[in-house]
């Protein structure tokens, strides 16, 4: 796949899970990205918000979430 790069803020792993324990986590968030790597820029993208969603189920975001993805043409 070509090269992309990601930032993101710590609020993204830092997320609670519906137990209100468990964050997503940076480990979460590398797995999510290297399952979704063939897939085009804004399927990754959806898929990982899809994955966030998910995983908070009922809890509100506990702090900012940003996340930039990048692909040079």
């Amino acid at each position: 796949p070509k090269d992309r790069v990601f930032i993101f803020t710590d609020g993204l792993s830092d997320q609670r899970g519906s137990d209100a324990v468990k964050r997503f986590a940076q480990k979460r968030l590398k797995e999510t990205l290297e399952y979704t790597q063939y897939l085009p820029l804004e399927d990754q993208q959806r898929t990982l918000l899809d994955e966030l969603e998910s995983w908070r189920t009922k809890q509100q975001l506990s702090g900012e979430v940003c996340f930039i993805s990048l692909q040079p043409l």
